[in-house]
């Protein structure tokens, strides 16, 4: 089973379905609103299910920017800054389809200088991604002093920025003991080499 393609695939479909529900949520609020004659626009975040969706892809949200505060607008999917997102959803989910799909194979690593360095190169970007997805969830969590705040300045709510670190702390620990683990693999392996000499 190939799942670097079953992966992007599914996520996809899922991440459509999301981004309509959500659209159906927000068209909700308005119609309630304009009955009450109160038609100001939305924020973002009440198309909840989209917001599900951007919690379980964060490392593909992440790549949106700064997204709190917009208005609601109907999902373009293929235009803007859904399709920035798409894009991001599919590469995302086949690199980690693609690694699922090398530890199934129990292939023998193959430890020459060249896949020494990208193995080494992709564990350190996961971890590094990592530390971004959490640094970006440091002002929902600490107080910004400098700028006259004493409480978080929260623009997300309490589930979203959980999952988003959970991400965050997830992708560092694997990047870490990923880029560890080949380490000391390559140490083992330059060892056999000296030992044989």
């Amino acid at each position: 089973m190939r799942f670097q393609i079953i992966l992007p695939i599914l996520n996809v479909i899922l991440a459509s379905i999301c981004f309509h529900m959500g659209d159906v949520q927000a068209e909700r609020i308005w119609k309630i609103r304009s009955h009450t004659g109160f038609v100001e626009p939305v924020p973002d975040s009440y198309a909840r299910a989209r917001y599900v969706d951007y919690a379980l892809n964060a490392p593909a949200w992440a790549t949106l920017g700064a997204q709190a505060g917009m208005l609601q607008s109907r999902s373009t999917y293929w235009t803007g800054r859904d399709l920035r997102y798409f894009l991001a959803l599919i590469v995302m989910w086949y690199l980690i389809g693609s690694r699922v799909d090398e530890n199934r194979a129990n292939k023998e690593r193959n430890m020459d200088k060249w896949m020494s360095l990208q193995n080494r190169a992709s564990a350190a970007f996961c971890a590094l991604y990592g530390l971004f997805l959490c640094y970006l969830m440091l002002p929902e969590v600490f107080p910004l002093r400098g700028y006259g705040q004493w409480l978080p300045n929260r623009k997300y709510e309490l589930w979203f920025v959980g999952a988003v670190i959970v991400w965050g702390i997830g992708m560092t620990l694997f990047g870490s003991s990923s880029f560890l683990r080949h380490r000391s693999e390559v140490q083992k392996e330059g060892d056999v080499h000296s030992t044989r000499m």
